[in-house]
Order: structure tokens, then sequence, then C-alpha cells
């Protein structure tokens, strides 16, 4: 088991989120005011079965990891820090981080196969290399949404203008676009130790 998950299995969705809103139960799952938006009513559903949350306003969603990084504005390693702590959970030392992917210059996806490929930062440690997936993963969904803003009559982009997401907000929370986990599958294809870290946090459906 990755560290990833073991502080997932410690830590519930609901109590996780609870720490910085009020939620309320609803049927199965919790509801709250989306703090990522303004908005009257609820949008923003907690399922404790899936332990993920989303927002119909907005759009946002995710884990607990993601949850705690956009409310807080904090690097993927300081939300990993801050969640093992509240786990309890014992951090190995992490040595080397993640090369940054940027949107600008790159295109999809054989660049990103290729950084996989080139990579250095890609080590055998669990810990390493979930860190270095969910920031791969992250800059590369944001730039699938950005790429795809650029066609103003694009369905996704249309979501977006209508819900007041406009270009600098998404930038500002690096928000992105998953159409389908398929496209990690597919990068990290004879990665097999990479995979199984990838299934272990979500990015991938068994």
């Amino acid at each position: 088991m990755s560290v990833w998950e073991d502080i997932k299995n410690r830590l519930s969705v609901e109590d996780v989120i609870s720490d910085y809103i009020p939620i309320k139960p609803k049927g199965v799952n919790f509801t709250c005011n989306c703090p990522f938006h303004n908005e009257k009513t609820p949008s923003l559903i907690i399922s404790p079965e899936k332990q993920i949350w989303h927002c119909f306003g907005c759009g946002a969603g995710g884990n607990i990891f993601g949850f705690v990084e956009l409310i807080e504005n904090l690097s993927k390693q300081e939300v990993l820090q801050k969640l093992a702590a509240k786990a309890n959970v014992k951090l190995e030392p992490l040595k080397r981080l993640p090369k940054k992917i940027n949107p600008s210059n790159s295109s999809l996806p054989g660049d990103h196969q290729e950084q996989i490929d080139q990579d250095p930062n890609y080590s055998e440690s669990s810990l390493s290399q979930g860190y270095d997936l969910l920031e791969w993963t992250s800059q590369l969904y944001h730039k699938l949404l950005l790429q795809t803003l650029q066609d103003p009559d694009h369905p996704v982009s249309q979501y977006c203008y209508k819900r007041g997401l406009t270009r600098e907000i998404i930038i500002k929370f690096q928000l992105g676009l998953a159409p389908d986990s398929s496209i990690i599958s597919q990068l990290l294809s004879g990665r097999d130790s990479q995979i199984q870290v990838a299934k272990d946090l979500s990015l991938i459906k068994d």
C-alpha cells in the first residue's frame, strides 16, 4: 500500500472537508456551499462511499488531497505533509522534486510521454512516484483545459463561461479537464510500478 492510499484509508473525506466548512447530511452523502465560487444554494456533494467530492456549480472536485490543495493554496508536497500529520502517517524522506510541465510550449501527448522517459525524478520510491504523478497529472489536465478553451464553441468552454470560470480563475486555481483516465493509462503504458501508484491515487480505474 502506498503512503497516499494509507492516508486516504485513515481520513474520511467528510471529516477533512468539515475542518474547513460546515457540511450537512443529504441521504448517504453530505452537501455544502462550495468555497471555490459564490453561490447561495449548496452544490458541492461529498461522497463518503467513494471518498471524493464534486461541485456541480463550478466543476471542481477530487479527493482529500485536491480539496486541501485548493482551499489552502498549498503545493502537493505541503498537502501530503499536512494530511500525513493529521493521519499519523510517517513519511519517508522525499529528496527529489518533480520537473514542471510548461503548458505554453508543449504538445500532447508525445511530449509528456518523452518527459516520463527522460525525467530522472521518477524513482522507485512509491512516495516519490506518487508526488511526481500527481504533479504531472495536475499539469497535464490543466493544460488540456487551457487548450480546450482556445475553441470558444467547445461545450467545455461554454460550460466554463456559463459558470463564470474565466481563464484567470482557471489558472489561479490550476483547474483542469480530465476527459478520460485512459490518457494516463496510455502515457504510462509498460510502466507497471507507476501504473500501480496511479491506481492507488485513483488516477486510473481498475
